[in-house]
């Protein structure tokens, strides 16, 4: 027979529940978080392999988030050092393949087709009886032939080198990796911040690793601009809009972008760039704007002060002759293109001038020039 006491010592606490053998198996979060991290630390697989473990950490409170902020950071500054390692390397090889096309394509044979495309574009353009058939049926052909001989795109410089896009390819998918732990790193640090206590407060403290998402919009620009500087052209048109490039910032980005836009295709032409002429556009500018406001779409002016184009660039202190004006542009290009296939217009254009101005308001805009 059991003595009563030791029936009494055997008896449960009140509530209490024989633990299930479910609930003996469970995890703690410690276990989780321990787990998660030999995970993310294994070097036989690899991030998208790894998964799972980081949706673990964020989803074990705030000790596996804040497990993964301080891991992530770690291999966030990692992949940052190695993608700029990566994309020196790249940039340096881009530029090397790019001016090896540029030359190869000016070889004997090429400048001579560049030659006859421009003899040909500027004796129609400058022609006195030029009209807009003239305009599509020889002078885009040859623009197009300078264009196929003279610009150098991103994707003609990688289809050149192998090695070279499969080094971009590699540079872009360790940024995708990148940018996807950057991603985690954000929803952890967030989820901390939102707690209270020591979570919040050391998340509150961390500085956020930056943001790689704008590394390839970064990378394609810089692609851009150095298959852009591999273009061969004189030194002197070189500079010119290097110079203008820094005037641009006094006017509206669509203007400069008009102006550069017409620059170019006056520098592969082979008749030079034309300087930016800031006073200049602010006449332009003007007159567009008394166009708009006063209801009229003509070189005259019946504004006083302001009747000629002469007058107007006198008034912003310059000098300035030929004149175009065009409505309904959204763009500083696009009012180049209208003026392109507009004889008279093309002719001021392709004209032998030294300086120039383009104003826009809303939709009107005002092409000036001077010597």
């Amino acid at each position: 027979m059991i003595p009563l006491f030791f029936l009494f010592s055997l008896a449960a606490p009140h509530g209490w529940q024989e633990p299930s053998p479910i609930d003996e198996l469970k995890p703690t979060t410690e276990q989780v978080v321990a787990t998660a991290l030999r995970t993310l630390k294994s070097r036989k697989l690899d991030w998208f392999a790894k998964e799972y473990a980081l949706y673990d950490l964020i989803n074990a409170g705030p000790l596996g988030q804040e497990s993964l902020v301080l891991h992530l950071g770690k291999e966030i500054k990692k992949l940052e050092s190695e993608h700029w390692r990566n994309r020196t390397t790249l940039e340096k090889s881009f530029k090397k393949a790019a001016m090896r096309l540029a030359h190869k394509r000016l070889d004997k044979k090429g400048a001579r087709q560049l030659e006859t495309a421009r003899r040909t574009l500027l004796d129609a353009s400058r022609d006195k009886n030029l009209t807009k058939t003239m305009v599509q049926d020889v002078c885009d052909p040859a623009v197009e032939r300078i264009l196929e001989i003279l610009q150098i795109t991103v994707p003609q410089v990688l289809n050149t080198d192998e090695d070279l896009a499969a080094q971009l390819a590699g540079l872009e998918e360790t940024l995708e990796v990148h940018c996807w732990l950057y991603d985690y790193w954000m929803d952890a640090h967030k989820s901390l911040l939102r707690t209270k206590g020591k979570w919040q407060t050391r998340a509150e403290k961390r500085t956020a690793p930056a943001n790689p998402k704008d590394h390839q919009i970064k990378l394609n620009s810089s692609l851009e601009i150095l298959a852009f500087e591999a273009e061969i052209m004189p030194a002197r048109d070189k500079a010119t809009l290097k110079t203008n490039s820094a005037l641009f910032e006094q006017l509206k980005p669509e203007e400069g972008k008009g102006v550069r836009n017409l620059n170019l295709l006056r520098i592969r032409t082979g008749i030079g760039a034309l300087r930016v002429d800031v006073k200049l556009c602010t006449a332009s500018r003007g007159h567009s704007q008394d166009m708009v406001e006063q209801g009229f779409f003509a070189h005259e002016s019946p504004v006083d002060g302001k009747q000629t184009p002469s007058d107007r660039a006198g008034l912003a202190g310059t000098s300035g002759g030929a004149e175009n004006i065009a409505a309904g542009m959204d763009s500083g290009i696009g009012a180049i293109q209208a003026w392109w296939y507009s004889p008279g217009h093309h002719r001021n254009m392709m004209g032998n001038h030294g300086r120039t101005g383009l104003g826009r308001f809303e939709n009107h805009w005002t092409q000036m020039f001077g010597k």
